[in-house]
């Protein structure tokens, strides 16, 4: 049974501490879910300057790969983050594809999520992950912080938000 496909933004890039890397906040808006991707700080400048308007002097990698997909008649359908698994060094490493054709034809390629979410800001395509994936891991998360309970997001109506509540 395939799983149903979510749609994520970009919700920002934060800069690693120390020897930290910079991580990319996906999210999903519907839900509030969301994905901390770790990229090398070349990639996250480069999503860095596409998310902000900003175009470099001299085009970057990414820059020249999407001429070449609008070039040549390729349209980038996809960028699909799917699974992660464990790097060996207590971390994650997760998994990416960038579905593509030209014409009839059609390709996928695995390729890093940074690269993927890079090329699909600059094409103009979805950022995709299974909902299956997203819900294991804010199961995951959950776990993690001590809390057994699934995460349940409300919407409080602004005037409710601002105010203070008297039970405190």
């Amino acid at each position: 049974m395939a799983t149903e496909d979510v749609v994520l933004s970009v919700r920002g890039v934060a800069a690693g501490f120390g020897d930290e890397a910079p991580l990319v906040v996906l999210q999903d808006e519907p839900r509030s879910s969301s994905l901390r991707i770790p990229v090398g700080p070349y990639e996250a400048s480069s999503i860095i300057l596409e998310v902000e308007g900003i175009a470099p002097y001299r085009p970057l990698a990414h820059d020249l790969l999407a001429t070449f997909f609008r070039d040549h008649g390729f349209l980038l359908e996809s960028a699909r983050i799917y699974d992660a698994i464990p790097d060996g060094d207590g971390g994650e490493r997760f998994l990416s594809r960038i579905r593509y054709r030209k014409g009839l034809r059609k390709w996928e390629k695995e390729v890093r999520p940074s690269d993927a979410i890079a090329l699909a800001l600059r094409l103009g395509a979805p950022i995709l992950a299974p909902r299956e994936f997203l819900d294991r891991r804010e199961a995951r998360r959950a776990a993690a912080a001590g809390d057994t309970r699934l995460p349940l997001y409300l919407q409080v109506p602004r005037s409710e938000a601002a105010g203070s509540r008297s039970d405190r």
